[in-house]
Formats: structure tokens, C-alpha cells, sequence
């Protein structure tokens, strides 16, 4: 199919082109749209996506239990947190990544509850979190990389116990873990250390020198070990764990201590909030 172009016909428009009246209606069309398109810009420039339009932060009541984060769109909600925990959120870190600081950063607990301009999403309050920790705690932090103690996982002496994932068969891929059971489908031995290191609380790589995608499964009951440990696994407890007997025995891997370089924030400086 072929379509013919169009030409301009003096006939149409008259011998000197389109009329003065259309000439006008041109500009005036096109100034009316960057005049809307500058206003949409400015509303969006004027949501301030630095710090929070209001926020209350107090001491949590003696006793309470539980507690977490809650976001929603515009708002945070923080329940029974530690300074320590807030950092980590903040600023996407693992506890461990957090250094320093006082005394007490990881056993007084604060609520908070702050309103952001707009309709504000969890990732765009992440920086406003920081300036209000800034601001509410007088937190002074640098960047640093140091050596963490941690874990390699690695090939026990009997060698690896699983096989590689079969290719091509449209199966899905990931892992499923429940209460003291994990499930991986075409899985990286990268990806494994992972999920281990988020079971564990602790930095953990790997350094099995496996290549390729495996199926695996682990379990170790959740009775032994919980899923969500309170606090990171010290290497000297390494070997009284249920989890660590389970991966020798069922995958013919184990865990090795040592230390691992990981980015950390240091606390050079906070004080308890003052009232609000």
C-alpha cells in the first residue's frame, strides 16, 4: 500500500500562505502547552522528597514487645525499634553493616511515625529517614570498608551430594523457604550463600568453586534453629549448629569461618532524641 504525500496548495490558503488569523492560533497552541507541561513540573518539583512535612518521635513504652516497620504511601509508621535497626533500614544495610556508636544503639527502642509531602513511596522515604535520624538523633556517620568476621561456605570432604538442575525442561527457578526448610530450583551456589547469610544474620560467600545451576533441598527443623534468628551467629557457635551438621550430611557442604571485607557505616556520633 502506498501512500501519496500531500503538497501544499496556495489555492487553499491563499496566494500568501495561511492566514494571519491561523498563523496566530499556531504559537498560541504551542504556548499554551509548555505553559501546562512547566506547570505539571513545578507541582512535582515542589513534593519534597527530602525530609519528612511532620514527624513524632518517642521513647518506646516500657514492656513492649514486637513492633517493625510500616509503610504506606506518604507515611511510616516505626514500632519498638533500635537506633541500631533504623540505620540498617535506612540506609539498606544488614545490622552487621552498622559500626560503633553508643552504648546504647541497639537496646533502646523509639517510635516513630512520620507523614511525608505527597503520596511517597518506602524507597523515596529511605532518604528522608536519614535526614530525620540526622536531625532527631544528631547521627554523624562515614563509609568505610572493614574486615567482618563471617563465613565461607565450602565443599566438605565427601564432595557435593546434590546434582546440577536439568536444563531446558521450563521448570521454575528460586528458592522456597519455610520454617526449617529450604528449597532451591536452578540455583547458583552464589545465590545459596545468600539465603544462608539471611538465615544466619551473618555476611556469608561463597567459596565452593561449583559453577552452573543446581536443585537442592535442606532441611533442619524448625524446632533446632529459627528461621529468624535475634541475633547474628558467632563463629565459635558455628559448630553446635543443627543448620551445619544438616548441610554436611544432606548437600555435602559446610560452613567455614572467616573474614569477609563488606562496605559498613560507622557511627561517629548520636544522642537520644529530645522530646517532641
Amino acid at each position: 500500500m502506498h501512500f501519496r504525500r500531500k503538497r501544499w496548495n496556495p489555492a487553499a490558503w491563499g496566494a500568501g500562505g495561511p492566514s494571519d488569523e491561523k498563523r496566530m492560533k499556531l504559537p498560541i497552541r504551542i504556548a499554551g502547552f509548555v505553559s501546562i507541561c512547566a506547570a505539571v513540573a513545578l507541582s512535582q518539583s515542589s513534593v519534597d522528597l527530602t525530609h519528612f512535612d511532620a514527624a513524632s518521635v518517642k521513647a518506646s513504652p516500657a514492656g513492649s514487645t514486637g513492633g517493625g516497620f510500616i509503610p504506606s504511601p506518604g507515611r511510616l509508621t516505626i514500632r519498638n525499634s533500635t537506633l541500631m535497626t533504623l540505620i540498617a533500614n535506612a540506609y539498606r544495610l544488614a545490622s552487621f553493616q552498622v559500626a560503633s556508636g553508643p552504648a546504647w544503639l541497639d537496646s533502646d527502642r523509639f517510635d516513630i511515625v512520620a507523614k511525608a509531602d505527597g503520596k511517597a513511596t518506602t524507597l523515596q522515604m529511605l532518604p528522608m529517614l536519614q535526614a530525620l535520624l540526622a536531625e532527631r538523633f544528631q547521627l554523624r556517620v562515614h563509609r568505610e570498608i572493614r574486615e567482618i568476621p563471617g563465613f565461607w561456605l565450602v565443599v566438605a570432604k565427601k564432595g557435593p551430594k546434590f546434582k546440577p538442575a536439568p536444563g531446558g525442561d521450563g521448570s521454575s527457578q528460586g528458592f522456597n523457604v519455610e520454617q526449617g526448610k529450604l528449597m532451591g530450583y536452578k540455583v547458583s551456589m552464589e545465590s545459596l550463600a545468600v539465603h544462608l547469610g539471611l538465615l544466619l544474620h551473618v555476611p556469608l560467600t561463597d567459596n565452593t568453586g561449583l559453577k552452573g545451576e543446581f536443585d537442592l533441598k535442606l532441611e533442619w527443623g524448625p524446632d533446632q534453629y529459627a528461621l529468624t534468628a535475634p541475633e547474628a551467629v558467632a563463629p565459635e557457635e558455628l559448630e553446635k549448629l543443627p543448620l551445619q551438621n544438616a548441610l554436611e550430611e544432606q548437600l555435602g557442604l559446610k560452613l567455614q569461618v572467616h573474614s569477609v571485607p563488606l562496605p559498613v557505616l560507622v557511627v561517629d556520633h548520636a544522642e537520644r532524641p529530645s522530646a517532641n
